[in-house]
């Protein structure tokens, strides 16, 4: 299993970051990194730095993760980033912080304390990367919203379709096309006859889906739609499903 799931000992966490729980309900590697350039003194310098909107679906995730932890409908340990630094008489921070706030001061999203020593900048946004999620909270948000795959979700063995592998040692070939009948007509909410009846005109119209020696035999056919079938009181669903 660790072999076939490079993301396996991200599981050993019972806690998460926001930005790494988002990096990894949206597909990604958390230790994925990305080079960035930049000019250095005297030549271009290059920079390792973490991926994170690089990961398709992570913008989208990402927001709905911050939303959820600000309206309090999933609980965090909120961390915030604590900056050293003095104030002019303009009230602007001098090192120490992100630059794009020195060139606009408008848009200064930090608050000053000064405790009477030291004057430092507290950041008002929570650092994402360090607050922290309980995993089994965030499974139970992830399902409310209908996400029940993926990372967090893992295939169990029982789970795993072992017995819709032709070149397993253990393969049967009438449970795997009741599977695979029971699976295509499930989604459907109306049948104009009893699920019996579909399932015995699906196997007839997917002939290719069939994995046994030979031509599906009709008695086969018999068994496999008695298996699949969810009516076993016979005729047509009542609600017509």
């Amino acid at each position: 299993m660790m072999e076939d799931d490079p993301l396996f000992y991200w599981r050993l966490s019972d806690h998460v970051s926001v930005e790494d729980a988002a990096i990894l309900i949206a597909g990604g590697d958390p230790s994925a990194v990305d080079e960035v350039y930049f000019e250095g003194v005297d030549s271009l310098q290059r920079e390792e730095v973490k991926r994170t909107d690089g990961h398709p679906g992570f913008v989208a995730t990402f927001t709905g993760l911050k939303t959820a932890v600000r309206l309090g409908r999933l609980k965090a340990v909120l961390e915030y980033r604590v900056y050293n630094g003095f104030q002019s008489d303009r009230k602007e921070p001098y090192w120490a912080l992100p630059q794009r706030w020195l060139t606009d001061p408008s848009k200064f999203e930090f608050d000053f304390v000064d405790d009477g020593r030291d004057s430092v900048f507290l950041a008002k946004e929570p650092d994402w990367s360090r607050t922290m999620l309980d995993v089994r909270d965030l499974k139970v948000w992830l399902q409310e919203r209908g996400i029940k795959t993926g990372f967090f979700f893992p295939a169990s063995q029982a789970d795993e379709d072992d017995f819709m592998d032709p070149s397993h040692d253990h393969f049967a070939p009438e449970l795997a096309m009741a599977v695979a009948a029971w699976r295509a007509l499930s989604q459907t909410q109306k049948l104009r006859q009893s699920p019996k009846a579909a399932i015995d005109g699906w196997i007839t119209s997917n002939p290719s889906v069939w994995q046994g020696e030979g031509e599906i035999s009709a008695s086969a056919k018999e068994r496999i739609a008695t298996v699949a079938n969810w009516n076993r009181s016979g005729g047509a669903n009542p609600t017509g499903g």
